[in-house]
């Protein structure tokens, strides 16, 4: 199936020279209550729905709150995670005029072959509860369990299991939203990546990169614009040649860069 990542013409030129994608901290992405619907659910879920023989249960019940809570405020004591946006929309005006006037599709199958997590976002408010529940009992039988072996601290199965926990609150998104039919590919910070910033407005925001081989992108895609034709044959030129030394570094003389407009006029 196809994704696609709406973005403006700077990172489609990055993405396509350097063959490498940028994952912002979820923490600073432009719709400042993205990660708060899902935390507010999995605090919920604990609240409401924990009932547990284990030992430690109330003590682990305590710790993923104080956590979610962390996250909330940023001072956070789990690492941070890193998210790429992709939607199953390859032509949605609202997309456009949201994220900018072009969108680079992805091969879903080949993209998974590059990422560890990539997951749809969920908008049902029944199925986030189904998900958060599952979840969140999950996370405390472990951190339970592993407080009763280790005398009442935590190991690294509990921190684990917590981040698991972030996972979920990444991909639990207001249903106001529902028709971007949005994934997203999720990685949490670690050592092998370099944290970079970039500005906006009046602040620098954290991201990593990963790197992802030219095989995963399909087409790139021109949105409504003014001279959306001017736009098409400069872009069509840049992928040819990107086409070109693709096929000389891997000698997949196949790969072949698909360059559209969209059919959406253009309204200034």
């Amino acid at each position: 199936m196809p994704l696609y990542h709406y973005t403006d013409v700077h990172a489609v030129h990055s993405i396509l020279k350097t063959k490498k994608i940028r994952l912002t901290d979820i923490r600073f992405l432009n719709d400042t209550a993205e990660l708060l619907e899902g935390l507010t659910v999995l605090e919920e879920t604990l609240i409401n729905e924990i009932d547990s023989d284990l030992k430690y249960a109330d003590e682990a019940a305590k710790m993923i709150h104080h956590s979610l809570i962390n996250v909330e405020t940023s001072n956070n004591d789990l690492n941070p995670l890193y998210v790429f946006s992709l939607s199953s929309e390859g032509d949605q005006l609202s997309q456009w005029r949201a994220y900018g006037s072009y969108a680079l599709e992805f091969d879903e199958e080949l993209l998974r072959e590059h990422v560890e997590i990539l997951a749809p976002c969920i908008y049902d408010f029944n199925e986030k509860i189904k998900r958060s529940t599952s979840e969140v009992k999950k996370s405390v039988t472990v951190i339970a369990e592993e407080m009763e072996k280790q005398g009442g601290s935590i190991g690294q199965h509990g921190y684990d299991s917590m981040i698991y926990l972030m996972h979920d609150a990444a991909t639990f998104k207001h249903d106001g939203f529902i028709e971007e039919n949005e994934s997203r590919i999720i990685v949490p910070q670690d050592e092998k990546y370099e944290i970079q910033y970039r500005p906006r407005n009046s602040m620098l925001i954290p991201y990593i990169e990963i790197e992802i081989p030219l095989d995963c992108i399909k087409s790139i895609k021109l949105g409504p614009m003014k001279d959306q034709e001017l736009a098409f044959i400069s872009m069509s030129d840049f992928a040819s040649q990107i086409e070109r030394e693709w096929q000389y570094e891997t000698s997949n003389i196949e790969y072949w860069l698909k360059v559209e407009k969209s059919p959406i006029p253009y309204r200034a």
